[in-house]
């Protein structure tokens, strides 16, 4: 059957490095700079093929290119397997049809077009099931009556937002929060990028790029909804503390399966059989564990952070403006003196990292509520400072999810 399909796109399934091959092509078409959450995002949209789908979220701020990695990657995604909406009402996602979003992309633009369907949402990611009993008024009797609605998935969520406390709780903590690069240097890329866009080779790829998105389109076609197997279970290991990491291993365990899942063309489709009930299914390869624990090791560690990753930058440049304030205030000092310790401004924050003042004064107000920073005011002008409140336990979490992997 594999052999069977047309040459364009046997030769992509094909490819050893199937994902690579996605990954440059999405920068080809100028998204650039962003392997990570592009890579991510095209995984969780491979997800959809499976009983329990990946959620994922784009966290960062105004202007960083949310919505462009998000684009770039539901551009890939077949016409009929992708739902976009800009805005989505409380109750819209009961009333659809029953299958409706079967094995399909769900992709809200803006996290507050989704503020009043959050429920439904947080529903849909856990159970991928919605169920409503509504009533109405019988023409014939003139009595209430309830109907029943159903909505199955399986379905894969993905939205973007600026708010590090987007929806609640509750709901964000089911979604894989991915970040997008906001260093000077990427700025330069994208800079860089746009103005490529102008040239002759720039619009030579633009008229290219319903082609190579048709591709992709007709590549995810092909894909199946098979089972898969993953032969390495037994030996995974994953930080075991709070009950979060009942969910947060969840996210990696599908990333692995998606991953298997993309590349089923290279692999044997086995088949099992028990009591009369059959599956087909891949299995998972050592290659997949390692590519995984690559890409996925910085968005999996952001989930054990207390911190967005905003607010984990904004710290670091945080520390790095004290730290260099109080060496500039020890030269001026006799040795035996104690340094007063350095406060920041937004002011100066703004003029080091380059950040609005909104966006300072969100995360700012983030790092405080956490307990990593202190604000006061002083002064005539009441300008507000802030100190570091050090307590010793102030990294980003790490994450190791297997040892002795050359042991397999």
């Amino acid at each position: 059957m594999h052999n069977a399909l047309p040459d364009p796109y046997f030769r992509v399934l094909k490819d050893p490095r199937l994902l690579d091959r996605v990954l440059a092509d999405m920068e080809r078409l100028g998204c650039v700079g962003e392997r990570e959450a592009l890579a991510l995002g095209y995984l969780a949209t491979v997800s959809r093929l499976l009983d329990k789908p990946l959620g994922l979220m784009i966290l960062a701020r105004s202007g960083a290119g949310k919505s462009t990695v998000q684009d770039a990657v539901c551009d890939f995604v077949p016409e009929e397997s992708l739902v976009k909406y800009t805005r989505i009402t409380g109750q819209a996602l009961f009333y659809k049809e029953e299958n409706a979003l079967v094995n399909k992309v769900l992709a809200i633009e803006e996290e507050t077009g989704a503020e009043s369907a959050t429920y439904a949402i947080r529903n849909l990611q856990s159970s991928q099931t919605l169920t409503i009993g509504a009533t109405r008024t019988d023409p014939q009797t003139g009595k209430l009556k309830t109907d029943s609605y159903r909505v199955r998935g399986p379905v894969a969520i993905m939205l973007t937002t600026t708010n590090p406390e987007a929806l609640d709780y509750e709901t964000r903590n089911r979604f894989l929060e991915v970040t997008v690069n906001e260093t000077h240097e990427q700025t330069a890329r994208i800079l860089k990028a746009q103005r490529d866009e102008d040239t002759l080779e720039g619009l030579l790829r633009q008229a290219e790029r319903d082609r190579t998105m048709r591709l992709h389109q007709n590549v995810q076609r092909l894909l199946r909804p098979l089972k898969v197997l993953n032969p390495f279970a037994g030996k995974l290991t994953y930080p075991a503390h709070g009950l979060k990491m009942r969910r947060e291993q969840k996210k990696y365990l599908t990333l692995l399966k998606a991953m298997a899942l993309l590349h089923q063309f290279q692999r044997p489709v086995h088949k099992a059989e028990r009591a009369g009930i059959a599956i087909e299914y891949v299995e998972i390869t050592k290659e997949d564990l390692q590519r995984v624990d690559a890409l996925a090791k910085g968005a999996l560690a952001r989930g054990l952070d207390e911190l967005s990753a905003p607010g984990r930058s904004l710290y670091e440049e945080i520390k790095a403006l004290v730290k260099a304030k109080g060496e500039a205030l020890r030269k001026d000092l006799p040795p035996e003196m104690a340094i007063p310790e350095p406060t920041v401004t937004r002011k100066e924050l703004s003029r080091l990292t380059g950040w609005t003042y909104w966006q300072l004064r969100v995360h700012l107000r983030e790092l405080c509520d956490h307990e990593y920073i202190s604000a006061f005011f002083s002064g005539t002008g009441r300008r507000a400072q802030y100190a570091l409140l050090d307590d010793g336990d102030d990294q980003a979490p790490s994450l190791v999810t297997m040892e002795n992997r050359e042991n397999l």
